[in-house]
């Protein structure tokens, strides 16, 4: 047997193309639920405890998806394709940290809104965001890099390729910032 099976096989055309619109779609869910979010936010972030942690989110959620607008912008690249073949860790990454980013939004605006008549619901709010978690496959950043750094050492990497590394590593430097946030402000810590 000479393995040949474990390649990955190229994805068609049509395959990569419903792939990079799957991902522009949740994203540009992603950009109107954050927006939703901020002008919720504005009403809350001097109330105490529940101000001071959505707006650490909101935060971490713009810059999350300002990194991921770059990074699906430049996925549409055809020089790119390679990074999106059948077996390929970057579109079900790019997926699942895209429609988590939208499930960690509207479980803050549960928060703002449970905040806005004086009750912050911060264990409801903590149980949504651990049911999102399914969706954040926190590994595959690292199997996505990988596969951005084989192809630049297996083929003259391109300047687009040597970009949407960087970018790449931004966007996950971006989720790692924003789950940071989230454990920290959600995990409870017992009373000394």
């Amino acid at each position: 047997m000479d393995g040949a099976w474990l390649e990955p096989l190229p994805a068609a055309a049509g395959d990569i193309q419903r792939i990079l619109e799957a991902m522009t779609d949740e994203h540009l869910g992603v950009m109107v639920d954050v927006v939703g979010l901020e002008r919720e936010a504005e009403g809350i972030l001097d109330a105490g405890r529940a101000g001071v942690v959505v707006g650490r989110v909101v935060r971490d959620l713009c810059a999350l998806r300002d990194a991921a607008g770059e990074v699906v912008l430049d996925a549409t690249q055809p020089t790119l394709a390679p990074l999106f073949e059948r077996g390929a860790p970057l579109g079900v990454y790019l997926t699942g940290l895209l429609v988590w980013s939208r499930s960690v939004t509207r479980a803050m605006r549960h928060l703002v809104r449970s905040t806005t008549v004086g009750q912050p619901a911060w264990l409801p709010t903590r149980k949504r965001l651990d049911a999102a978690k399914a969706t954040h496959l926190v590994g595959l950043a690292d199997d996505s890099l990988s596969h951005v750094e084989e192809l630049c050492r297996s083929e003259p990497a391109t300047e687009e390729l040597v970009a949407f590394q960087r970018e790449l590593r931004t966007l996950a430097q971006a989720a790692e910032r924003l789950s940071r946030t989230l454990r920290e402000s959600f995990t409870l810590i017992p009373a000394t």
